[in-house]
């Protein structure tokens, strides 16, 4: 609807913790009268492009993620450099080089997987719900880790509102919350494989409805995991792993092992629980991390292949490149594994049984005088 129409009116402007810039408020419609030329697509069609919106603006969270990583990274740098501690600058000093190594790996690791997203959708690919997902939910994750560490390294100062960490940290949490917050998307990026497409479903007696489906788990699984197991298929299409570097090799072997593991769990957790997957988001959270952590990789491997193959790149960006690609490679591998080791041996009942006796007392509920 354009400003002004009758019956469209607004609230007052809410006052935020960040993005100050982007104004928001209450949109009211009182028998609002649309016009047919203001129309967007065909009536009853307008779901879909709600949900096309939402996955370009998932996509481009994660890529204005990568942009405030490169900013944090460059702050964090400058100040380790400047900074000088008994006669050298603190960058020098192990811990510190720890934490900007890994910022700099998270950081091409989420722009490997933006540049990865947005390849394939260049090359024609129409659903990119998961995709786009996956790069919400770890750049922006990624994104408030390098902030929250660049400040530890700004020291006291990072910690004064005159510096420019403050803001940072106000402006990046949204990115963790809108556009659907990371822990619904988590949810879809696990059950994106089970809510597979309706021709999926078709050798199951054409049932539309899922819940139906997996009354019959076993009889189910087959289907399930395999749309699961060809959701990931169909993100490596890109890159043929075949044609990986030959430093990467190892890498590739991981991820390939990665890849069989988790589809093989992906099968035991269907038979596991059955119809009732739906409602258990512990598993499917480790689901989801897993399926994120396997992207991550493809993508950082294909990036890397392309930058180790490029005769116009000189060999300290190389190396420094192969060194990035190594430390994410790494990481999500060690990600993967403790999800993976945690579908069978975990805590679920006891989470459960905790939050449920925290949220009886109203809170924490112990002091400490009682005793």
């Amino acid at each position: 609807m354009e400003g002004g129409a009758e019956g469209l009116s607004y609230g007052e402007p809410e006052k935020k913790m960040g993005i100050k810039a982007s104004e928001t408020r209450a949109v009211y419609f009182d028998k609002v009268i649309v016009p047919p030329e203001n129309m967007i697509g065909e009536p009853g069609k307008g779901f879909k492009i709600a949900m096309n919106v939402l996955n370009t603006g998932r996509l481009s969270l994660g890529s204005g993620s990568v942009g405030g990583m490169k900013h944090a990274i460059e702050l964090a740098v400058a100040h380790a450099k400047g900074r000088k501690q008994f006669g050298q600058p603190i960058a020098n000093f192990g811990i510190i080089q720890d934490k900007i190594s890994k910022m700099s790996a998270d950081c091409y690791a989420a722009e490997s997987v933006v540049y990865l997203t947005t390849g394939k959708m260049c090359q024609g690919l129409e659903d990119f719900s998961t995709e786009s997902a996956i790069c919400k939910v770890f750049c922006s994750e990624k994104l408030w880790t390098c902030i929250d560490q660049a400040m530890l390294l700004g020291g006291g100062t990072g910690y004064m509102k005159e510096y420019p960490y403050e803001r940072l940290m106000r402006d990046g949490r949204i990115n963790l919350i809108f556009e659907g917050t990371n822990e619904i998307l988590r949810v879809f990026i696990a059950l994106s494989g089970i809510k597979g497409p309706s021709d999926d479903l078709k050798e199951l007696g054409k049932i539309s409805d899922i819940s139906k489906v997996l009354n019959d788990p076993i009889k189910s699984v087959g289907i399930l995991s395999n749309f699961a197991k060809n959701r990931i298929g169909k993100m490596i299409t890109t890159r043929n792993l075949t044609s990986i570097h030959e430093r990467l090799e190892k890498f590739s072997a991981s991820f390939t092992a990665m890849l069989s593991d988790f589809s093989i769990k992906v099968e035991d957790t269907l038979i596991k629980y059955g119809k009732n997957i739906i409602g258990n988001e512990l598993p499917q959270k480790r689901i989801a991390d897993m399926t994120i952590n396997l992207y991550v990789t493809l993508a950082v491997l294909s990036r890397t292949t392309s930058i180790l193959n490029n005769e116009s790149v000189d060999e300290k960006t190389k190396e420094y490149t192969y060194g990035l690609c190594e430390i994410a490679c790494r990481d999500a591998r060690q990600e993967f594994y403790e999800n993976y080791k945690r579908m069978d041996k975990n805590l679920d009942k006891i989470v459960k049984a905790t939050s449920d006796l925290a949220c009886e007392r109203d809170g924490y509920g112990i002091d400490i005088i009682d005793f």
